[in-house]
């Protein structure tokens, strides 16, 4: 859980600087280095859990195994899935 809160907690306080107070724009309307505390908080939610998810997973293989390939594998593992679509909106044209 405290590995959650430190995820959202910068969030959290660009969210309560935040001058504009504009809402939710487009993902097409929005930067994605400078807006990130403006996506919606349900965004925020499934990142934080597939997260969470990918670092029990990781922490699982590697008690089974080991070796820092197995570690790194699991990584690799996660990265490929979580980015698939990613890369199937940029790979798609």
């Amino acid at each position: 859980m405290g590995l959650v809160a430190c995820n959202v907690l910068p969030v959290v306080i660009l969210r309560a600087r935040d001058e504009k107070k504009t809402g939710h724009s487009t993902i097409e309307g929005m930067n994605f280095f400078e807006d990130q505390h403006r996506f919606s908080s349900w965004v925020y939610g499934i990142a934080s859990g597939n997260m969470l998810f990918w670092t029990v997973f990781a922490w699982w293989v590697f008690s089974i195994n080991h070796s820092s390939a197995a570690l790194l594998s699991a990584q690799l593992f996660s990265f490929c899935l979580t980015y698939v679509p990613l890369w199937r909106r940029f790979l798609r044209s």
